[in-house]
C-alpha cells in the first residue's frame, strides 16, 4: 500500500515538473510569434584605436543583437557590444594596456526582419548597467513591435525562463529561443540575475530578452564589470558576469534617453553625470 501511494506522488510530482516545462516552451512560442520582430540584430562599424608609440586604427564591422523597448524604435543593446573600450577600462587593474585602446562608433544599423535597413545613432549610454540606447537618426513613418518594460516581473532562483534571439545572416536571421534557468539573484549593490549556463555560450545571449513562464520580461542580458581600480586582473579575482539586468533598472534608464544624440562627438553618459549648476551673475 504504502509503495503504491509513493509511485502515485512521484507521478503527480513529474507530471507538474513536464507540465511546467511544458507551459515554458508553450509560452515560449507564442512569445516569438507575437514580440520576435520587437528583437532584432544591429550592424555597427566601430574604429577601434590602439595608443601608445606605434598607433594604429582600424575599423571593424560586427553584427550583435538589440532589442526594440519603443514604439518610436528607441532600442536596447549592451554598451560593451557598441563600445567594447569602455568596458575593458571599468576591468581593469592600475597601469593596465587596455587604457591605450579606445573604441569610436562609426555608424549603426538596425537590420530589420524584411531586410530594410534603418540608420540609427547612440543617444544614452548608461555604463553602471551595460546598456546603449539607440534611436533611428529619421522619425520611422510606422510603429516598430516593442517589448513593454511596464509588463514585468521579478523571477526567484531556480526560475526556468526562456530567452528570444534572432539568428545572423547565415540563419537567414530567423527567430529563435531557448530555455534557460536563474541560478542566482543578487540584490546589492545593485540588482541583477545570474543565468544558469554562465559561460561564453552566455556572452552570445547579450543584448537579448529573457521572460518567465507567465511571458512578462524579468530583463535583459547584459555585462555586469567589476571596477578594477588598483587591482591586477592577474590577482585571480573575477572581474566581469554575465547577468540578467532587471526590466524595472533599464525602464528607469530609459527616461533619460533623448529624442536625438547630442551634439557633442560622445553621447552622454547616463547615472554619472548631472549638468553644472549656472553661475549667479557678478555684481
Amino acid at each position: 500500500m504504502k509503495k503504491n501511494l509513493f509511485v502515485f506522488a512521484l507521478a503527480m510530482i513529474l507530471g507538474v515538473a513536464t507540465a511546467h516545462a511544458a507551459d515554458v516552451r508553450a509560452t515560449g512560442r507564442a512569445t516569438a510569434g507575437k514580440l520576435g520582430d520587437a528583437v532584432i540584430r544591429i550592424n555597427v562599424v566601430i574604429k577601434a584605436t590602439f595608443g601608445g608609440k606605434e598607433s594604429s586604427d582600424e575599423e571593424i564591422t560586427r553584427e550583435i543583437s538589440g532589442t526594440v523597448i519603443g514604439e518610436d524604435g528607441l532600442t536596447i543593446a549592451t554598451l560593451s557590444n557598441i563600445d567594447p573600450a569602455s568596458i575593458m577600462k571599468r576591468s581593469a587593474g592600475e597601469g593596465d594596456e587596455s587604457s591605450k585602446f579606445q573604441t569610436t562608433v562609426k555608424g549603426i544599423k538596425l537590420l530589420m526582419r524584411d531586410g530594410k535597413e534603418v540608420p540609427a545613432t547612440v543617444v544614452l549610454r548608461d555604463s553602471e548597467l551595460d546598456l546603449a540606447f539607440l534611436r533611428p537618426i529619421t522619425k520611422p513613418a510606422t510603429k516598430f513591435t516593442a517589448l513593454n518594460l511596464a509588463d514585468s516581473a521579478k523571477p526567484e532562483l531556480l526560475d526556468e525562463v526562456f530567452v528570444l534571439q534572432r539568428f545572423g545572416k547565415i540563419a537567414n536571421r530567423r527567430i529563435g529561443a531557448q530555455t534557460l534557468e536563474i541560478q542566482g539573484i543578487v540584490e546589492k549593490p545593485r540588482a541583477f540575475y545570474i543565468p544558469n549556463p554562465n559561460s561564453e555560450a552566455a556572452a552570445g545571449l547579450l543584448g537579448l530578452p529573457v521572460f518567465n513562464a507567465d511571458g512578462k520580461v524579468i530583463g535583459m542580458f547584459g555585462l555586469h564589470v567589476m571596477g578594477g581600480a588598483g587591482r591586477s586582473m592577474e590577482d585571480g579575482n573575477e572581474s566581469m558576469l554575465v547577468t540578467i539586468v532587471p526590466a524595472a533598472d533599464i525602464a528607469e534608464s530609459a527616461k533619460q534617453a533623448p529624442e536625438k544624440a547630442p551634439a557633442s562627438e560622445k553621447p552622454a553618459e547616463g547615472k554619472t553625470e548631472k549638468p553644472a549648476p549656472k553661475e549667479s551673475p557678478k555684481k
